[in-house]
């Protein structure tokens, strides 16, 4: 079917329309009405501080709910790479620019691009288009990639064949089986509708964009001529500049064209949803209703003095930032409060998700229940790259801050604390393309009322997740793929991620309720895989010396391994073998993953580059060979003085061989430079 693109973004949501084309392309019916509220663009604005251009700053943070969308239209997202990631700095001669964006911005994308056309996905790009063809930031759908490095797109100005100068970017979509039903979608939308107003919860957490009632603040700023820094009024000096006006009523259009978008849907769940929540969605629509009202006559003229007759006089801008979007901010805010009522009323007492399968044995568990949840919602993500991605796979992590029982440190524990975790968690986002957010409990909080806690933070995020069809990561002192909630006094079940047999159980020890989440937020754009490679070896030997700073005393390599062998010769206190026992599991499991993530990793890479991987993994073979040998029963490691003497002597030769293939690595990472 041949791509047929076309409208005005002063009236419709450029994002929402070529993702209903694309739909259509992929034969899935649907609309731009029904996608622009699924984005839930239509909710709340989104702007580009730092954007200079006053037209395009409304019209970039459009695809933060691409994922929302997907689940419910029935469809796989898969995010272009970002070639700034591997880009050559700009040129200095203006006349070389051409030829640099040619080489290192479209070029690699050619074959990308290419092979996901091939395989029947459909390309969308938010530019950079060519500005002799079409404004810069919209965006539309790939048709052509050539090997010169042409890549054309179709977008609103109608036409197939406008040129790109580099995607800004790019997501490659195929056609899959829905993961909502209407009730699930309606739930879905209203929670990020709620999130998207407020801007402080990913995806719509404060960064380069900024969302809702944070956007209001902006454009009041900028409304009022004060916006910092320095950035020009409206009028720009010139008071009669049409271009201007334009930019100011461009602005007000989404929120305009949004909140009657939003109050006609709110009516329509009003009607789906449980007749409990039916007066809470009615009062949202009624606040979108007056945000129409109050911007009628800015962008008609009709019952007031429009933007062309407002903007250039400074003070009828600060009545109009007083008197329309003030009021404005403070709608949106009581929207998302009835529609955070709604939510509360429609939620089932019992979310439920039952085909999330079990994980592959024994390993790390939050590595192994993260490629759970990734592979369950589509995400390709393979357990050993994850856990040599995270670092996981280079550290023996421990702590002379964790508990004591009769003076003895709890060496046990030492591998399950989940502090280490979140600390490259980002850059995994990067690896598979799926953001990752790992969600603290506010710790005074907790210990003050676990329950009332998890009512108050994580309860509203654990049902957004299921409710949207993902299940989750959770920590009570172990890490559990949650899978459903309820409420009972232990209100999650799921299963333990490293068992191969899936046996739902309820969250009832060591607590009832999580200190930790671990969510599935949206795509992530992704990196190069052999750069990704370089980066994780790096970060791999600055775990192995120590030279990662981690939370609560946290040690991850050398120093860690002596605080280990420093334990066992401590014959006063010698707590218990199955401690020393689970921490040898760990690092066993730990140094198997790095075993398989490097000899993986030699695949891809030159001969000199992978020799140096090969023999950094024989070297953690060899780690497994001398820890396994170890005698840690009872009777060597309680009874026996000779017995904790000996394991500490082997835990210092895993110490050398740690440090030798730590150097190995090192040498990898520089032969990879090199390239």
């Amino acid at each position: 079917s041949q791509v047929s693109l076309a409208g005005d973004s002063a009236t419709h949501d450029p994002f929402s329309l070529t993702v209903a084309e694309a739909a259509r392309l992929l034969g899935i019916e649907t609309d731009h009405e029904t996608v622009y509220i699924l984005s839930t663009n239509a909710f709340a604005p989104d702007l580009r501080p730092d954007e200079p251009c006053r037209c395009c700053w409304r019209l970039q943070g459009r695809e933060r709910s691409l994922d929302l969308v997907a689940a419910r239209l029935g469809m796989t997202v898969r995010e272009l790479p970002d070639a700034h990631d591997s880009a050559s700095p700009a040129p200095n001669d203006p006349t070389q620019t051409e030829s640099w964006l040619v080489e290192h911005f479209r070029k690699p994308l050619v074959p990308i691009i290419r092979n996901a056309m091939a395989d029947g996905r459909v390309v969308i790009s938010r530019g950079e288009w060519d500005p002799a063809h079409a404004s810069w930031v919209l965006w539309g759908i790939v048709t052509d990639a050539k090997d010169d490095g042409t890549i054309l797109g179709a977008t609103l100005n109608g036409r197939t064949d406008n040129p790109i100068v580099f995607l800004r970017q790019g997501y490659a979509l195929a056609r899959s089986e829905p993961k909502l039903d209407q009730r699930q979608a309606d739930l879905a939308v209203l929670q990020r509708a709620v999130d998207r107003i407020r801007g402080e919860r990913a995806p719509f957490a404060p960064g380069q964009i900024v969302f809702g009632v944070k956007a209001m603040d902006v454009w009041i700023a900028q409304m009022q001529g004060s916006f910092q820094p320095a950035d020009p009024p409206w009028f720009d000096g010139d008071a009669d500049d049409p271009v201007c006006k334009l930019r100011a009523k461009l602005t007000a259009s989404s929120t305009y064209q949004g909140a009657q978008a939003a109050a006609k849907y709110l009516r329509q769940a009003a009607r789906r949803l449980p007749q409990t929540a039916r007066p809470h969605l009615t009062t949202a629509a009624d606040h979108y209703d007056r945000i129409v009202e109050l911007l009628h006559p800015a962008m008609t003229g009709q019952g007031g003095e429009s933007y062309d007759q407002l903007i250039g006089d400074i003070q009828k801008q600060k009545n109009h930032a007083a008197n329309v979007l003030t009021p404005i901010k403070a709608e949106l805010a009581a929207a998302a409060n009835a529609m955070e009522k709604a939510l509360a009323a429609s939620h089932a007492d019992t979310l439920s998700l039952d085909d999330v399968p079990a994980g592959q044995g024994e390993g790390n568990p939050f590595a192994m229940g993260l490629s759970v949840i990734l592979n369950y919602g589509g995400t390709p993500a393979d357990y050993d790259t994850l856990m040599g991605d995270l670092g996981l796979a280079f550290i023996f992590q421990a702590s002379d801050q964790v508990t004591r029982y009769d003076g003895a440190l709890d060496v046990g524990w030492w591998p399950l604390d989940p502090e280490c975790i979140p600390t490259y968690l980002e850059f995994v986002s990067r690896t598979v393309g799926q953001r990752i957010d790992y969600i603290r409990a506010d710790e005074p909080s907790y210990h003050a009322n676990a329950k009332q806690h998890y009512h108050q933070r994580f309860e509203p995020i654990v049902r957004a997740e299921l409710s949207a069809g993902r299940p989750l990561l959770a920590n009570n002192g172990f890490w559990t793929v949650v899978t459903a909630c309820d409420t009972n006094d232990s209100p999650l079940s799921g299963h333990c991620p490293c068992t191969t047999e899936k046996q739902t159980e309820r969250l009832d020890w060591p607590s009832r309720y999580p200190w930790r989440l671990a969510i599935l937020s949206g795509p992530a754009t992704p990196l190069d895989r052999k750069l990704a490679d370089r980066q994780a070896i790096v970060h791999a030997v600055a775990l192995a010396r120590d030279e990662v700073t981690m939370p609560q005393g946290f040690l991850t390599g050398q120093k860690a391994f002596a605080l280990w062998a420093q334990t066992l010769r401590d014959f006063e206190h010698r707590g218990q073998a199955r401690w020393h026992a689970n921490a040898r599991l760990h690092l066993v499991l730990n140094r198997r993953s790095a075993d398989a993530y490097l000899r993986a990793m030699a695949d891809r890479h030159p001969q000199n580059v992978a020799q140096r991987l090969l023999a950094a993994a024989d070297l953690y073979r060899q780690v497994i060979d001398a820890i396994n040998a170890a005698d840690i029963s009872d009777q060597a490691l309680i009874e026996s003085t000779a017995g904790r003497e000996h394991l500490a002597q082997r835990i210092e030769r895993v110490a050398e061989l740690e440090a030798q293939a730590a150097d190995e690595l090192q040498s990898a990472a520089q032969a990879m430079e090199a390239q």
